[in-house]
């Protein structure tokens, strides 16, 4: 059996080509993935579709449910109010209903297609129930003014106003005894008030046969009595009637009540397991996904480690070979043999190493040669170093020969400069010299100036502090009569409101007394009035006392009225004591009326007397404020010229030190010139001293003092041209 890598050699492909099977071999796994995600994704559809199916059968279940409640509500709700609103209610609720029911029974499993029937034909019945008692509860009346109900209440109101206008006390007794027991039979539908009623009409028609009325009232009374029986017993028909009928449809809706309750169970059973499902394929479809993405992440995996192999082998024994040579193994090599990059830069490693070998050889040869040259030119360069400008370096044939030569030329070129360099120290050091006696004849005149200009600062300083003292006093001044300006002003505001706040004191005292006036001429009104109630009440006094004598004259018929006589006498008394009383109290009311009256005359003079002063120190306040206006803007005029002045001082204290910073800046120049001239005269000395060094051949140049260096072109084009 062959091996992978015979049966496929990677050796004989490019990078690019394994590269691109790489691509090909992942796009190949991605495509995998992708279809078994969309066959996935394909059945879950399908399977989500046939549960929303199912979920929408439990739906239409769940609002069947919710519908019969519903419909039980607006049911209960008409029988409690007798609103035809809710018909209308239960009306439109029961055809969603029905509807409802119609599309559950054609989205219904076979199994429960009877149910869903036997549902809607019990409901139907329910509904020709409830419908024919609502109809006899319309019949009926849904009022007391509407139907047999107000038929009948029409028929007894005209039989009791008959007999309220005969004013036959037994036939109104018994006529009320009728009426409680249609009361008792309408609210507890008893039967027994039935017979109670009958035993009732037999009083009240022994009690019109005794009764001393006319002939025609009597016949009257007997043919609305007839009437009022017989819409009494039509009512208790329809009653019957209507209770009949709402058992009945009670009874239907009894037989509804277990078909809905086994309908909410299979609804709950459905929808369970249909979630149930749809969960566990979801479960199976995810747990099959990722088991198919492991599987083809795995084998992509192991192709890919296996191209990396590939690609990664070949550099690694490229890398070890690298440090082989690094390490000085001069004859370690690559000798790849395969077709790709990789191999085609170790065979061409494997070439530039042979070729720095060979070259590395020419290199050593030259390089004995040159340090020959080398050492002989540093022994030359040994002697410069050592100060002796008369040695002579070697010019060899080699690169070195024209260093020499070079060498050479500038020892040559370094004698002329030195022994220009002695004469201009010696020149530097007297010019140096005198310099730096002028400089200390300069920092003393500068020093005295300096401290003129100090003096001067010191001086000016202090004027514009006193200056500035001035004008903050000035503003201090002008703060504070500002403030006194703005409590006048408000000083003179608050009079002004005392005077308007006494003033409107004054006139509610005035308003008070007329209303207290006023009020005195009511008080007389009552006391009118009190005088009529006293006569009222002595009348009736005298009339209750003349019904008492009546009363007893009458003997044992009249003790009741003398009763009610000796009670009227007694309220006669009780009231004219009530009018004595009430007269005293509206004297007394009149006579504080009056004390009060003339308090508020002598608070009126006072709040006079108030308001004139107020408004006399409102004058007062408003001169002192123009004299305050007029002392603000005399302040005013002063600080604005004080602070002109004390602008005019910061000026010239600013150029002072402006000046006093150029002297000191001017001294510390002449330091510094000092310091330097000194540090030049150092310097051309030690320059002398160094340049003293130097061994120099005794023949000098016969050249001017002012003449500077110049290399000589001539000698530039000799070097290059050696070169």
């Amino acid at each position: 059996m062959q091996s992978p890598t015979k049966f496929f050699d990677l050796s004989r492909l490019t990078l690019v080509q394994k590269l691109a099977l790489l691509g090909v071999v992942a796009m190949g796994g991605l495509l995998f993935i992708a279809a078994g995600y969309a066959t996935l994704r394909f059945a879950g559809d399908q399977f989500e579709a046939t549960v929303r199916k199912t979920t929408h059968f439990g739906d239409l279940l769940a609002e069947l449910e919710t519908d019969s409640l519903q419909l039980r509500l607006y049911e209960k709700d008409f029988y409690l109010t007798k609103d035809k609103r809710y018909l209308d209610q239960y009306a439109a609720v029961q055809k969603n209903l029905f509807k409802t029911l119609d599309e559950a029974r054609k989205s219904a499993p076979e199994n429960l297609r009877p149910t869903l029937d036997e549902t809607l034909k019990n409901w139907n019945v329910y509904a020709d129930l409830f419908k024919q008692t609502t109809e006899l509860m319309v019949q009926m009346g849904l009022d007391e003014n509407l139907g047999l109900h107000g038929t009948l209440r029409d028929a007894v109101h005209e039989v009791e106003a008959l007999v309220t206008e005969q004013k036959a006390l037994p036939l109104k007794v018994s006529m009320l005894q009728m009426r409680r027991r249609e009361k008792d039979y309408m609210q507890r539908g008893d039967l027994v008030y039935l017979e109670k009623m009958a035993a009732e009409r037999k009083t009240f028609a022994a009690a019109l046969g005794e009764a001393r009325l006319p002939p025609e009232v009597q016949n009257t009374i007997t043919a609305l009595m007839a009437q009022y029986q017989k819409d009494f017993e039509a009512f208790v028909v329809g009653d019957q009637a209507l209770k009949a009928a709402a058992q009945s449809a009670q009874a239907a809706f009894d037989k509804v009540k277990p078909l809905l309750a086994r309908l909410a169970q299979a609804k709950t059973a459905i929808v369970e397991d249909a979630e149930n499902s749809l969960v566990e394929f979801r479960t199976v479809g995810d747990l099959g996904f990722a088991a198919t993405i492991l599987l083809v992440m795995l084998a992509l995996g192991a192709f890919l480690a296996f191209i990396i192999g590939s690609i990664v082998m070949p550099v690694k024994h490229l890398m070890t070979v690298v440090d082989k040579i690094a390490q000085g193994d001069t004859q370690a090599r690559a000798n790849m043999q395969s077709f790709d990059e990789i191999s085609a830069l170790g065979r061409q490693f494997d070439m530039m190493v042979d070729q720095r070998e060979a070259v590395s050889a020419k290199i050593q040869h030259e390089n004995e040669v040159l340090n020959n040259s080398i050492i002989e030119l540093l022994q030359a360069v040994a002697r410069l170093a050592q100060r002796d400008l008369t040695a002579k370096a070697p010019v060899a044939e080699d690169v070195t020969g024209p260093l020499g030569d070079a060498l050479n030329l500038l020892a040559e070129e370094t004698v002329k400069v030195l022994h220009r360099v002695v004469e201009v120290a010696g020149d530097v050091s007297e010019v140096s010299q005198q310099v730096k006696m002028q400089s200390d004849a300069v920092i003393t005149i500068a020093a005295q100036e300096r401290y003129e200009v100090e003096q001067a600062t010191v001086e000016l300083n202090d004027a514009a502090k006193t200056m500035l003292d001035v004008v903050r006093l000035a503003l201090t001044c002008n703060t504070a009569a500002q403030k006194a300006i703005e409590n006048t002003d408000k000083a003179q505001e608050t009079v002004l409101g005392t005077v308007q706040g006494i003033t409107a004191i004054r006139d509610t005292i005035r308003e008070t007394e007329k209303r207290i006036k006023r009020l005195g001429e009511r008080s007389q009104e009552i006391g009118s009035v009190v005088a009529i109630i006293n006569g009222i009440a002595e009348r009736t006094h005298i009339l209750a006392l003349n019904a008492s004598m009546h009363a007893a004259s009458a003997g044992e018929a009249g003790k009741g009225f003398a009763v009610v006589a000796g009670e009227v006498q007694k309220l006669a008394e009780n009231a004219r004591q009530a009018t004595a009383q009430i007269s005293a109290l509206v004297n007394n009311i009149q006579v504080e009326t009056a004390d009060t009256v003339i308090t508020m005359n002598n608070a009126i003079s006072q709040v006079v007397n108030g308001t004139a002063l107020a408004e006399q120190a409102g004058e007062e306040m408003r001169e002192t404020r123009d004299t305050t206006a007029e002392l603000v803007q005399l302040v005013q005029r002063i600080a604005a010229n004080s602070t002109a002045q004390s602008k005019t001082s910061r000026r010239l204290l600013e150029r002072a030190q402006q000046i006093q910073q150029g002297s000191e800046q001017t001294h510390g120049q002449l330091q510094a010139q000092a310091k330097l001239t000194a540090k030049l005269e150092t310097l051309s000395h030690d320059l002398v001293q160094s340049v003293g060094v130097f061994t120099l051949p005794d023949n000098r140049p016969n050249k001017p003092k002012d003449d500077s260096f110049q290399f000589d072109e001539t000698l530039i084009t000799h070097l290059v041209s050696e070169y």
